[in-house]
């Protein structure tokens, strides 16, 4: 079942904005909860446990920023909608796991949902997990289905003193993680790539209908990731166009560009589709003729036996007056012309290249 898909106990008629955990969770253990806040020449990173620990405020000229991995306490998200008023409807669609991605405002937070291809389960791949991700003033939250190494690299870029991360502000980091995010795509298509490269060597060699049954699971997933990208890239194209105040004019560029390498994914997930059709139909056509060379195998040896059991039929007649029944050479004479008819056509097939 897809992590997006929607939950199977649907409370029918539930009021707008009501907090609920979803009812499948991908990870239900504790969330991890890790709190970094930066400037210029200062990071200092730290691990909350506790409700308690989270920061109610930060100093100014700092970038606060709240990483959670994980859906599996309620508490935590009333927390986060009292301390930076974000609206209900947002936490709502970061908890339902069917939201599909969108950026939209309520007041001066900005909420962007995305997704992440490359997900923590091996088994799940294809899959996508949502990913939340709320702006303000100075301040970003980040969450994630479920714990694992998403935005590592986001952590170690913060590391390096005097980098374009660490000299922009909350909204700068916002784009880093959508960059990330989009970046993920790539291995995975490039896994499908070099998975779909080998099917089509082996495909006029191995016939069998595991082959058809992996080459559908290659389609479905790629539709699955297509259905995600072509929002997501709305999404991020909508940073620009919204004109939100907490988005600086400079970091347009750095959007355009995440929203360029999202139309390279789109491209390229429509080129891997096309792909697994082609080689699905190649792998079609080469079913249908080994199946046509096992009916024309079986052709030929009917054929050539069809004379020589008309030949077996006819002396084989126990009539009294039968011609050439007195004869004394006649039993080998008959076996004799039916090798030779069945040789005739045998070297006739042979010529017309039907055997």
């Amino acid at each position: 079942m897809s992590p997006l898909a929607p939950p199977r106990k649907t409370r029918v008629g539930a009021p707008p904005g009501e907090l609920r955990l979803p009812d499948e969770l991908i990870f239900a253990g504790v969330p991890r909860v890790t709190v970094t806040v930066y400037d210029q020449s200062t990071l200092e990173t730290t691990r909350v446990t506790r409700l308690e620990q989270l920061p109610v405020e930060h100093e100014a000229g700092k970038v606060l920023w709240i990483s959670i991995e994980g859906l599996a306490d309620l508490g935590l998200f009333r927390y986060l909608q009292r301390t930076f008023g974000i609206h209900p409807l947002a936490i709502e669609d970061t908890l339902s796991r069917r939201s599909r991605p969108k950026t939209e405002a309520h007041h001066n937070v900005v909420n962007v949902i995305a997704v992440d291809p490359m997900t923590s389960d091996p088994q799940n791949f294809g899959e996508v997990e949502l990913v939340s991700l709320f702006l303000g003033d100075n301040w970003v939250i980040s969450i994630e289905d479920s714990p694992g190494d998403t935005f590592e690299a986001v952590r170690h870029r913060l590391k390096h003193v005097g980098s374009r991360l660490r000299r922009g502000g909350a909204d700068t980091l916002l784009q880093a993680l959508v960059d990330t995010l989009v970046d993920r795509f790539f291995p995975v298509l490039d896994t499908f790539a070099e998975r779909l490269e080998e099917l089509d060597e082996s495909v006029g060699e191995d016939t069998t209908a595991a082959i058809s049954k992996e080459l559908h699971e290659i389609r479905q997933a790629l539709q699955r990731l297509r259905r995600y990208a072509w929002p997501m890239r709305e999404a991020v194209n909508a940073l620009t166009r919204s004109g939100f105040s907490n988005v600086s004019d400079t970091l347009y560029p750095y959007l355009l560009d995440v929203s360029d390498h999202l139309a390279q994914v789109i491209d390229q997930i429509e080129m891997l589709r096309e792909l697994a059709t082609a080689i699905r139909d190649l792998h079609f056509s080469a079913l249908n003729m080994k199946m046509n060379e096992v009916i024309r195998g079986l052709t030929v040896v009917s054929t050539i036996f069809l004379p020589l059991t008309f030949l077996a039929g006819l002396w084989g007649m126990n009539f009294r007056h039968m011609p050439e029944i007195e004869a004394t050479w006649g039993y080998p004479m008959a076996l004799v012309s039916m090798a030779l008819v069945g040789a005739g056509f045998y070297v006739w097939f042979k010529r017309k290249r039907w055997a």
